[in-house]
């Protein structure tokens, strides 16, 4: 689970960095320990609607290739891993992030989500 620190508005301030809280939930355990937490960001407009389409693409893969994305600082603070992303973008940008975590068995899952926030 990634808990975002954003306000009511789903945005947060340029230069106010956001402390990323994550956490790892297995279907039918619940909450697990997680061994590895890789977390990445990127700035930009990508994927801004302009009108209502009767579908929407957002070509992810060719926009965001693995040298695209910036690593965030990654700790793991009194048993929770927390990833720090500084919103040192431009007022109006969203923040897309992509999140790469790993327990102690045999499960692994990545996610990527573009439009996480906004910039303000």
């Amino acid at each position: 689970m990634v808990d975002l620190p954003v306000d009511i508005n789903n945005s947060m301030k340029v230069g106010e960095a956001a402390h990323v809280k994550l956490t790892g939930l297995l279907d039918g355990v619940g909450e697990v320990a997680l061994a590895d937490v890789q977390f990445q960001y990127a700035y930009g407009q990508e994927c801004t609607i302009s009108n209502v389409p009767a579908y929407i693409y957002c070509p992810v893969s060719t926009k965001f290739s693995s040298e695209n994305w910036i690593d965030a600082q990654v700790e793991h603070i009194d048993g929770e891993w927390v990833a720090t992303i500084p919103n040192t973008g431009n007022v109006g940008d969203f923040v897309h992030i992509r999140t790469i975590v790993s327990d102690y068995g045999s499960s692994q899952a990545e996610q990527i989500t573009m439009r996480a926030y906004m910039l303000d």
